[in-house]
């Protein structure tokens, strides 16, 4: 019976040591027995088995250490299971949730408290809980095409985001599986954009834009990701874009870099400057979307000699109108033959009053400056001079005003010349200045004639490209030559009174062609009048 009792007391004994050995010593978690952990977020299916070294595994329990107890858990921002296994492959599992704040609290499974971590450095550095961080993964990119999207091709890319305890994360961008060869997006409308699945918009879009036969490049620069630009004209082009995240941030930055095909067919249409225009003023037609000038077949009764010039990928028209244009409303129809359809616009050309100007000339000045060898002089030399115009433009900025004075004579005025009416209308403006002013370029262009005449004095004309001209005329010294290139603002000669002159002024005009038109409307916007001009010219 002894025995019996003896054996039962010991068999009580080893299971407590066994229990008090489970309990204490298999069934803990410490620095020494820990063997991996395992992190299950609610956005995985699958928990992710991180192995710790040895500085992980100290830093994890010092986190898990230093808590305070809370009553209730806020408004989380995400939530992790953690779990912990020991060497014999016990488990234990912890409820992690992060704040908006950054704060971390637990709650160990089965347990009904929450504990706030005052040391959370372990949870804000782990790759394991990077779910945490909006901004950890670069943003996904699409072409948009009104309602649909279409992926694109990454071609380079990398990012990186800041972690709560002031660690960068580096990642490479991944590559889907989209060839830009095959992957040709058709466009027929004229908007084009990219779209983000994220908040975090790029600081910087630079897009370059390259035919696909020729590799021309038709853009390079800047661009906006909301509103992509589109070619001028349609065809197959190459988009290759880099987007830049580097500003305004301190949680993230990157780059991303992309090419894809697009095939642009849309239908030719065409825009007028404006509609309404005085006499002296013009207005320029653009044809855009279109490959060649013969898409639509254009019928107007305006300007006899309208041409298109085709410049790269634009294509435009030139309307000038003068003093002798009639006064009324001229309609323009374009036909696109191929499709069957048309559409008219209406163009009104409105009155302007001209003033009567009148001056007293020597009789000896005006006979040796107007007589049959001056005219044939003039129709010799100053006429064929703007009959043929680069066809590209040498300008790309406003025109300026050549020479500082005085508005004596408008443009389009009639005159009499000691006492009687001449048949002509004033072609420029007669601008009073001193004897020797500068006289600068309106604009860039080619010296196409610089010679002394002698009615007009020393001139110079000058083709700015396009059909467009300017010339000074009676010229005390001329400063450039014929064939030279002059830019902007250069100066190219000095005020006189030389020709058909009354006193030191320069005779200023623009024209298209041998269409004399008002200055005013390239360099103001509007025409000078003596009344206007001091208001403008300051």
């Amino acid at each position: 019976m002894r025995k019996g009792k003896f054996v039962f007391i010991f068999i009580v004994l080893i299971i407590v040591a066994l229990a008090v050995f489970y309990k204490f010593y298999v069934n803990v978690f410490t620095v020494d027995n820990l063997q991996s952990i395992d992190i299950l977020s609610g956005e995985n299916a699958q928990p992710v088995v991180f192995q710790l070294n040895e500085d992980e595994t100290n830093q994890l329990f010092q986190s898990l250490s230093s808590y305070e107890s809370i009553e209730s858990i806020p408004e989380m921002d995400s939530n992790f299971v953690l779990t912990m296994i020991n060497r014999w492959n016990l488990s234990k599992k912890v409820n992690v949730y992060f704040f908006e704040d950054g704060k971390v609290a637990i709650q160990e499974e089965n347990d009904k408290y929450f504990y706030q971590l005052t040391d959370p450095l372990f949870f804000h550095g782990h790759p394991g809980f990077d779910l945490v961080y909006r901004n950890a993964f670069l943003p996904e990119l699409s072409l948009k095409v009104e309602e649909d999207n279409y992926p694109v091709e990454v071609i380079s890319g990398s990012w990186a985001f800041k972690r709560l305890n002031g660690s960068w994360v580096e990642q490479e961008a991944s590559v889907p599986d989209v060839d830009s060869n095959h992957q040709i997006v058709e466009i027929t409308s004229s908007s084009m954009a990219f779209s983000l699945n994220s908040s975090k918009r790029p600081d910087t879009v630079y897009l370059k834009i390259e035919t696909v036969d020729s590799k021309e490049v038709v853009f390079e620069g800047p661009a906006d990701v909301d509103a992509l630009p589109l070619p001028e004209m349609d065809g197959s082009f190459y988009y290759t874009t880099q987007l830049l995240w580097n500003e305004g941030s301190e949680l993230y930055k990157g780059e991303l870099g992309t090419q894809f095909r697009i095939n642009v067919n849309r239908p030719a249409e065409i825009h007028f400057s404006k509609t309404s225009v005085v006499q002296g003023d013009f207005i320029e037609i653009d044809m855009l979307y279109a490959e060649t000038p013969d898409e639509l077949v254009m019928e107007q009764n305006l300007f006899e000699n309208f041409k298109w010039i085709k410049s790269g990928t634009s294509i435009k028209g030139f309307v000038p109108t003068n003093y002798y244009t009639a006064v009324g409303k001229y309609s323009f129809i374009f036909t696109n033959e191929s499709k069957g359809t048309s559409s008219t616009t209406e163009v009104e050309v409105l009155p302007r009053d001209y003033k009567v100007q009148s001056l007293t000339v020597d009789p000896n000045i005006s006979a040796s400056t107007r007589n049959d060898a001056a005219y044939a002089e003039y129709n010799q030399y100053f006429v064929p001079a703007r009959n043929v115009s680069n066809e590209t433009r040498y300008f790309d900025t406003p025109f300026v005003f050549p020479t500082i004075g005085r508005l004596t004579t408008e443009f389009g005025e009639k005159r009499t010349v000691n006492g009687e009416l001449t048949s002509y209308r004033h072609n420029g403006y007669d601008i009073g200045a001193p004897e020797g002013a500068d006289v600068i370029a309106t604009n860039s262009g080619k010296v196409v004639l610089a010679m002394k005449m002698i009615m007009t004095g020393n001139t110079i004309i000058i083709d700015h490209g396009g059909g467009l001209f300017s010339a000074y005329e009676h010229l005390s010294e001329l400063l450039v030559e014929e064939g030279q290139m002059v830019e902007q603002s250069e100066l190219i000669a000095k005020v006189g009174s030389t020709g058909f002159s009354t006193g030191p002024h320069l005779h200023f005009l623009i024209s298209y062609y041998d269409i004399n038109l008002e200055p005013g409307f390239f360099i103001y916007g509007v025409n000078l009048t003596k009344e206007n001009f001091k208001e403008f010219i300051k």
